[in-house]
């Protein structure tokens, strides 16, 4: 029997009175938490949680395996692969929706799936059985490590073209909606929005970027700006309109226009 939790990233399976029926890959104690999300009734809609509590009400054996620890996450994911494939290759009954990666990513789901999983979602909030989803990173704190490892993840997708390309048509078909562009600017302008931005914002502008200035529709000139966000929320104007207008995309947003360098604001 096994002493311990597995060390670093490890391949795990599942197998149902000894024939495998699932492979996944996991840290700490990912390869037993099917069986406690189980014994604590949490109807997660997992498809390894729900396979494990129709076979056990049959009176079926599950156990869980370590195939392989000690790995990198990139080893592990390879093994992983290489292991359903293998499964499938046998004609073992793998219930795995897809070949690789962290979770279901990459898999399409239907239109019928989709409501399915949100009228599912729906009763377990209603059942108040939702409570450990919504709140289980609550207080968690990264590491410096990890924040890095983020950051660096945000910054490498962002530099494929073809993600901007794609985020900017899916912003411009929702802001496209009134009503939804409307619910947008009420939420952003509204009392305890600006609160919340302006107390966020105090003590914290020593990273902040200064820009030389703007010109109200009045004619009124605010030069220098020393925080362009916490300035448009005090001034109840949008940060990506104004934006785009220090940034020399737009010559205005709503009237207010960038200071000219031959403009003095003495």
């Amino acid at each position: 029997m096994r002493q311990g939790l597995p060390e670093g990233a490890y391949v795990y399976a599942l197998k149902e009175n000894g024939t495998i029926f699932y492979i996944g890959k996991g840290h700490g104690n990912r390869y037993m938490s099917h069986f406690e999300c189980i014994r604590k009734d949490r109807e997660c809609g997992h498809g390894p949680c729900n396979y494990i509590r129709e076979a056990q009400l049959d009176g079926e054996i599950i156990t869980s395996h370590i195939l392989k620890d000690g790995m990198e996450d990139a080893e592990a994911y390879e093994l992983e692969h290489q292991l359903i494939d293998k499964a499938r290759e046998m004609g073992l009954p793998i219930i795995n929706l897809v070949d690789k990666g962290p979770g279901v990513y990459g898999y399409k789901w239907t239109p019928d799936q989709r409501a399915a999983r949100r009228e599912q979602f729906k009763e377990l909030k209603d059942a108040g059985k939702l409570d450990h989803f919504i709140y289980s990173n609550i207080g968690r704190k990264e590491t410096e490590e990890q924040k890095i490892k983020r950051s660096q993840s945000i910054r490498t997708a962002w530099e494929d073209p073809d993600l901007k390309q794609k985020q900017s048509k899916v912003v411009k078909k929702w802001m496209s909606d009134p009503e939804k562009k409307q619910r947008h600017l009420d939420g952003v302008r509204s009392d305890d929005a600006r609160k919340k931005n302006s107390e966020s914002h105090k003590g914290k502008t020593s990273r902040a970027k200064t820009w030389p200035g703007l010109i109200a529709p009045d004619g009124t000139i605010h030069a220098p700006i020393y925080n362009l966000n916490a300035f448009c929320v005090d001034h109840h104007l949008s940060y990506h309109g104004i934006w785009y207008v220090v940034k020399g995309r737009n010559t205005d947003y709503n009237g207010w226009k960038v200071l000219s360098d031959t403009v003095s604001f003495q």
